[in-house]
């Protein structure tokens, strides 16, 4: 009778998950919600106004190269009183009498004419130094949009493990009533001893009930953070399907290229290659001088100062100046130019050392993700193709138990079969499903794994 009892429990479950199953969702696809954590999520809004950041040295050094630098003063006060000439003064120099108003203007242009590609590096490296702060917003968006899809099929187990339970509960409390009224039945087998059994499977039930309610809060909370929606928000997910494997043989060479072409971290250190190249350059072009054009405009004019003629004669509140003229700079200072090339050159090649070490570590991890997709794919099929042979088992155990052919003990073995792989193919539904993402995301191309989704197939041609 106790097994009849633990029967009992276990049909009340597999049913509890066929409806758990069957629940209908479709508020958030995977499309959506990514495209939504990409538009709201802050972290990765940072990343981008850094890259529009880095996009002004660009603009910078535009101006820099085409526009001629401008220089514009212009100020007013209280001067005293000046007569006379430099030869012959009423008035002394510390005179405070007969304040009278002052302004000064004075505009200045400089045009590089030759750097010698000083300019011109200073641009390249700030256009490097953007695809630095680009491949870090790619980076930021694939790592992005790979936790959104770990925190998607996460809060769909676990919408579907808060069904499960609440009607497991349903079940369990409707069983406990029909255990009771069978115990008023004189002609029952049931007694007391099968009352207190089933009573005993209570802390499981509730197991479930509280596990369920801790994973929804936590997925709930962590798909709400990543999309900067309220922690709160009820969310519904819709019901999407695992894509098809079709994989060529020995493809893990040409998915390592993949990588190498498309990882963030690649591009980001070919940029950094380049914009030490261009440092490099500029620090070249210090060694020699600077040839530039430059124009002045200065006017100034104070009313109650008489106005100096005298060539020699310098009034700092009366003056009228206009000119131009051709010049260079040069710091000679070569010993330290060339210590400062010397350590561009180290750079470069420590970055180098880090690319190949990079490319190491990404043909690793390259072979993991593709091993583990295969891995997880082969597991999907052998629990799909064992809960099958289990559906069988069931059904002919039932079909004999109906008949009174079969023992109770054997029907609750087959159920016991079809939970425990039911559960299995859920799970590696979710393992497989992550594995191909984090595969896109080991690519570097994220984008991949929604296309798979879409159209159902997993192939790289």
């Amino acid at each position: 009778m106790r097994k009849k009892i633990c029967f009992i429990i276990l049909f009340v479950l597999v049913g509890s998950i066929h409806q758990a199953q069957e629940k209908p969702g479709n508020s958030y696809t995977l499309d959506s919600a990514i495209a939504m954590a990409i538009q709201r999520n802050p972290s990765f809004k940072a990343a981008q106004l850094d890259v529009s950041s880095a996009n002004m040295d660009i603009i910078k050094g535009r101006i820099k190269k085409y526009v001629p630098g401008l220089t514009a003063n212009m100020d007013f006060g209280l001067v005293p009183g000046a007569r006379g000439d430099i030869f012959n003064s009423p008035d002394k120099q510390t005179d405070l009498d007969d304040l009278g108003l002052f302004y000064k203007f004075d505009l200045a242009l400089t045009l590089p004419l030759f750097t010698f590609g000083r300019i011109s590096s200073t641009l390249d490296a700030a256009k490097h130094n953007l695809g630095i702060e680009e491949s870090r917003r790619d980076f930021a968006q694939a790592e992005l949009s790979y936790r959104v899809v770990q925190a998607y099929w996460g809060l769909s187990s676990a919408l579907k493990t808060e069904s499960l339970a609440k009607s497991s509960m349903e079940s369990f409390e409707e069983l406990l009533s029909e255990i009771q009224k069978r115990l008023e039945n004189e002609d029952s087998e049931i007694d007391d001893s099968d009352y207190l059994e089933a009573k005993s499977y209570w802390i499981d039930i509730e197991s479930i009930k509280q596990e369920s309610i801790r994973q929804k809060s936590l997925a709930q909370y962590t798909f709400n953070a990543l999309l900067d929606r309220n922690p709160n928000d009820q969310i519904v997910i819709a019901n999407e399907t695992a894509p098809q494997l079709k994989l060529e043989e020995n493809v893990q060479e040409k998915l390592i290229q993949m990588a190498y072409r498309y990882r963030p971290e690649i591009q980001g250190l070919n940029s950094g290659l380049n914009a030490i190249l261009a440092k490099k350059r500029i620090t070249q072009s210090k060694r020699l001088p600077a040839f530039f054009i430059a124009a002045g405009l200065s006017y100034a004019h104070a009313g109650n100062r008489q106005d100096q003629t005298n060539p020699f004669a310098v009034d700092n509140f009366n003056y009228r100046y206009f000119g131009a003229q051709f010049g260079f700079k040069w710091s000679p200072d070569i010993l330290f130019h060339n210590a400062e090339i010397k350590k561009n050159q180290y750079q470069y090649q420590a970055v180098q050392e880090k690319m190949r070490a990079l490319k190491a570590k990404i043909g690793l991890e390259t072979n993991q993700a593709y091993l583990e997709v295969k891995r997880n794919h082969a597991l999907l099929l052998a629990a799909k193709e064992s809960l099958g042979a289990a559906k069988t088992w069931l059904r002919i155990s039932l079909d004999n138990w109906n008949m009174g052919l079969g023992e109770a003990y054997r029907l609750l073995r087959a159920y016991q079969a079809y939970y425990r792989l039911r559960g299995t193919e859920i799970e590696r539904e979710y393992e497989y499903n992550v594995s191909l993402a984090k595969m896109a995301y080991t690519l570097g191309d994220i984008d991949l794994y929604l296309e798979w989704m879409r159209y159902g197939e997993v192939t790289f041609e």
